[in-house]
C-alpha cells in the first residue's frame, strides 16, 4: 500500500490512472484479508470508490457507507438479479475505506473470507456523479484455502484382509478438497502414493479425510521399524509428516510357550512325538528350533552327574521336525504347534533331554522348554494272576470273578471273558448282558512308569443247574504276544442248601436247687447262614410248652454262626441259663426250636423232666404220706424257705402237733432241706438237729411201710439214734 501511495504521488500530474486490484495469491479461510486499488492524477474532488463482489449472476456492491445487492446489467449476464439495492446482512463484515493524499485516491476492501467467497471476482471502480467519470479495475478469482490438521498415525481396529495391518492418519478441516500428495514410507522404503479415502464435509464446508496404508504383518519384523506419512496440500506447501515405531503401536505380543507334551512313557523301537505349542504372539514370525542334550555324565572325581551341551537337531532320517502351520483368527495374534518325531533307542535316548527353543522379535532372550530326562522302556508281555473268586459260591448270590494283569508295556491291551458250561465242548465269548457284567478298568502306570497293570472283573449270579460245573476263562491280547494269554477257573461248585443238624441238649450231671445251670444245644452242618433259635419250657403238670424270652430267671445266648473249615456249611451254639428252684423247676422240661430256610417245619431237641438233687420220686412219696406238703403244712414249709418275722419255734410246734409222732422224721428231713436253702450254717444245723432228736425219737416200728423203706434206703434219717 505504501508503494502504491508513493506511486500515486509520483503520477500526480498526469491523467488519472488506476492500478490493478492488489490481493494475496491465496486467502486463508477465516483469516481477515485486505484488497487495495488506487487512482493517481487529476480527477474531480468528489470522486468516490466502489467495490463490487461478482460471483456468477450475483453482484454485491460494497460502499464505504453500506453493502447492497444490485441488479446485474443485461449486457453482463443476460438477466437481472432480484432485490437490487437492499442491504445484505451476510456481507456486513465487508468494509470499504478510502484514503486521499493529494492527487492519489486509495480504496481498500477488508473482509474475512468464507468458503462461499472461493472463486469470486472483486471489482474496484472510481466514480463522479456530475462528470460521469468512471475508472474500474477487476481482480482475478479469489482462491481460498484451509491448512489441514493431521492426526498421529494409528492402527485401525478392523483388519481386512487380516494378514495386513492398517495404518491410518486422519486429515481434518482442510480446503479445498484436493490434496496434492500423500506419501507413505515403511522402514525407509517409499510405498505407492496413496489417495485419501472416506471424504466427509464439515458444516463450514471444509473437509475431512482418512489415508490408510496396509502393511503385511510379516513385514513388521523389528520393534524399531518405522512407518511414516508425508502430506502435501499443494505443490507449493511444505509437507506435513507423522511417524510411528512398531513398538509404540501396541501390536507386539510375546509368545506363550507351553511345556513339551510327551507320552506317559517312551518305548524303545516305537516312534514317539514331542510337541510344543506357541500361542498369543504378534507378529507371527517365530524362530523355532529343537535341541538335544545327552544323558548326564558322571565325572570320575565327584561322582556327580553333569549336564552336557545342547546340540541343535536338523531334519534327518533320524529326526523329523514339523514347525507347524501358523494360524490366526483375527490377524492380531498367532498360534502354532511344532513337533519333533523320532524312534527312541535305549542306548541313545535313555536319560536324554530334548529342548524346544522359541525366538521372537519382542524377546531379548529366547524361551526354552525341556522334555526332562526321557525314560525309555522296553516292551513287556502281560503277567496274568490267578482268577479270584469267593470261597463259597451259592445259587442266587451275586459273585465276581477278578483277573489281575500286570507288568505289561505298552499300555494298549484287550481283555475278553469266555464261558464253557457243564457238558459243552468249547468256550464261547461273553458280552455285557443281563446275566454277565464285564468291567475292565483303564490301565494304570506303575510307580517307575515302565509298565502298566489292570484288573478285569466278571460279575454274575450263579444259578442251578446251569452254572454248577461251569468254567470261565480270561483271554488277554497284547502287542508283545503272538497268541493270547489265558487264565481259567472252574468247574465251579455251587454250595447246595443244607438243613441244620441238632445235637442233644447238654446239662450238668447234678442239678441242685439254687445252683445256676446252663443248657446248651449245638446246631451244625447247615447252609445258608441265616437261622433262628427259640427255647421253650413246660413245667410239671403243664399241658404244653411256652416260648421263653430273656428275663431275670432265664438268659438265652445264641452265638453268630461260624463257617466250617471247608466253607460249605455253618454251625452255632445256643445256651439257656437258669437257677432251678423248688418246687417249680423240679420235673420241668425244656425244648430248643430251630428254623431254617431248608426246613418246612422247625427242628427241635428236648431235655427233661429235670430232677433236682434231694428231690427224687421216693422223696416226694415220703413227703406225700405225711401230708406235710399238703394244705397248711405246705404253706408252713414255704414260709421256712422264705422266713418272715414269725417265731421259728411257733411254726415248729404247730407242725409237730399236726403231723403227729409218725410224721416227725419226714417233717424234720423236709425242714432240713428248707434250712439248707436258707443257707443255715453247719454248726447251727447240727445244734438244731440234736435238739430235735432229743425231743422226738420214734422207733422204726412206728413208721409206715413206705417211711420205713425211706429210712432203710437212707433217704429219711432214723431218729432212734438221737441219743448218740
Amino acid at each position: 500500500m505504501t508503494a502504491a501511495y508513493f506511486w500515486c504521488r509520483w503520477k500526480g500530474t498526469h491523467t488519472p490512472i488506476s492500478t490493478d486490484v492488489v490481493r494475496p495469491e491465496r486467502c486463508l479461510l477465516g483469516q481477515e484479508v485486505t484488497l487495495t486499488c488506487s487512482m493517481e492524477g487529476k480527477f474531480p474532488k468528489n470522486t468516490t470508490a466502489m467495490w463490487e463482489r461478482v460471483h456468477g449472476e450475483e453482484k454485491i456492491v460494497i460502499r464505504t457507507d453500506r453493502v447492497s445487492k444490485v441488479r446485474v446489467p443485461a449486457d453482463e449476464k443476460g438477466q437481472q438479479s432480484q432485490g437490487a439495492g437492499r442491504p445484505l446482512l451476510h456481507y456486513q463484515g465487508w468494509r470499504a475505506t478510502e484514503e486521499r493524499s493529494g492527487t492519489c485516491l486509495m480504496a481498500s476492501l477488508t473482509f474475512t473470507p468464507a468458503v462461499q467467497d472461493d472463486g469470486v471476482h472483486v471489482r474496484c471502480s472510481f466514480h463522479h456523479k456530475t462528470r460521469r467519470f468512471c475508472e474500474q479495475r477487476e481482480s482475478w478469482e479469489i482462491r481460498l484455502w484451509a491448512r489441514p490438521q493431521v492426526s498421529e498415525i494409528q492402527v485401525l481396529p478392523q483388519w481386512k484382509p487380516r494378514d495386513q495391518v492398517p495404518f491410518a492418519v486422519q486429515i481434518q478441516n482442510f480446503y479445498p478438497k484436493e490434496i496434492h500428495q500423500i506419501q507413505w514410507h515403511c522402514d525407509g522404503t517409499a510405498w505407492d502414493t496413496s489417495e485419501p479415502t472416506q471424504y466427509s464435509p464439515n458444516q463450514d464446508l471444509t473437509f475431512n479425510a482418512i489415508s490408510v496404508l496396509r502393511v503385511p504383518s510379516e513385514r513388521l519384523n523389528h520393534p524399531d521399524l518405522r512407518v511414516r506419512v508425508s502430506i502435501q496440500q499443494s505443490h507449493k506447501d511444505t509437507p506435513m509428516e507423522r511417524e510411528i515405531r512398531v513398538r509404540d503401536t501396541g501390536l507386539l505380543r510375546p509368545p506363550e510357550v507351553s511345556e513339551i507334551c510327551k507320552p506317559e512313557s517312551v518305548m524303545a523301537g516305537e516312534e514317539t512325538t514331542l510337541s510344543c505349542c506357541v500361542v498369543g504372539h504378534f507378529p507371527g514370525l517365530l524362530n523355532v528350533s529343537w535341541l538335544r542334550r545327552d544323558r548326564p555324565a558322571t565325572t570320575s572325581l565327584r561322582k556327580q552327574p553333569g549336564k552336557g551341551d545342547l546340540v541343535p537337531i536338523e531334519n534327518s532320517p533320524e529326526y523329523r521336525i514339523d514347525p507347524g502351520a501358523l494360524r490366526t483368527k483375527d490377524g492380531k495374534s498367532f498360534h502354532q504347534e511344532t513337533t519333533l518325531s523320532f524312534t527312541p533307542s535305549m542306548q541313545r535316548d535313555q536319560g536324554a533331554e530334548y529342548v524346544c527353543r522359541v525366538g521372537h522379535i519382542i524377546l531379548e532372550t529366547s524361551t526354552e522348554r525341556s522334555s526332562g530326562e526321557l525314560q525309555v522302556t522296553v516292551p513287556q508281555p502281560p503277567v496274568l494272576g490267578e482268577i479270584s473268586q469267593p470261597q463259597v459260591l451259592a445259587p442266587g448270590t451275586p459273585v465276581t470273578l477278578s483277573c489281575r494283569i500286570s507288568r505289561f508295556y505298552p499300555k494298549e491291551l484287550s481283555v475278553t471273558w469266555y464261558r464253557k458250561g457243564r457238558g459243552e465242548m468249547s468256550f464261547r465269548p461273553l458280552d455285557n448282558s443281563d446275566t454277565h457284567k464285564i468291567v475292565t478298568s483303564d490301565p494304570k502306570a506303575a510307580p517307575d512308569k515302565k509298565s502298566y497293570s489292570v484288573a478285569s472283573q466278571l460279575s454274575l449270579t450263579p444259578l442251578v443247574p446251569e452254572d454248577n460245573g461251569a468254567e470261565y476263562r480270561c483271554h488277554v491280547r497284547h502287542g508283545t504276544l503272538g497268541e493270547p494269554k489265558t487264565k481259567s477257573i472252574g468247574p465251579l461248585e455251587l454250595q447246595v442248601p443244607q438243613p441244620p443238624v441238632l445235637g442233644e441238649i447238654s446239662q450238668p450231671q447234678v442239678l441242685a436247687p439254687g445252683t445256676p445251670v446252663t443248657l446248651s444245644c449245638r446246631i451244625s452242618r447247615f447252609y445258608p447262614k441265616e437261622l433262628s433259635v427259640t427255647w421253650y419250657r413246660k413245667g410239671r403238670g403243664e399241658m404244653s410248652f411256652r416260648p421263653l424270652d430273656n428275663s431275670d430267671t432265664h438268659k438265652i445266648i445264641t452265638s453268630d454262626p461260624k463257617a466250617a473249615p471247608d466253607r460249605k456249611s455253618y454251625s452255632v451254639a445256643s445256651q439257656l441259663s437258669l437257677t432251678p428252684l423248688v418246687p417249680e423247676d423240679n420235673g420241668a422240661e425244656y425244648r430248643c426250636h430251630v428254623r431254617h430256610g431248608t426246613l418246612g417245619e422247625p427242628k427241635t431237641k428236648s431235655i427233661g423232666p429235670l430232677e433236682l438233687q434231694g428231690m427224687s420220686e421216693g422223696m416226694g412219696q415220703c413227703i406225700g404220706d405225711t401230708g406235710v406238703l399238703e394244705g397248711e403244712e405246705s404253706s408252713a414249709l414255704r414260709n421256712l424257705e422264705r422266713p418272715k418275722k414269725v417265731s421259728l419255734w411257733a411254726d415248729l410246734l404247730r407242725l409237730i402237733l399236726r403231723a403227729g409222732g409218725g410224721g416227725w422224721g419226714c417233717f424234720l428231713q423236709c425242714w432240713g432241706l428248707a434250712l439248707s436253702s436258707l443257707q443255715v450254717t453247719p454248726v447251727m444245723g447240727e445244734m438244731f438237729w440234736r435238739v430235735l432228736a432229743k425231743m422226738v425219737h420214734p422207733p422204726l416200728s412206728q413208721y409206715s411201710s413206705s417211711q420205713a423203706a425211706c429210712v432203710e434206703e437212707g433217704r429219711l434219717p432214723s431218729y432212734s439214734m438221737a441219743g448218740s
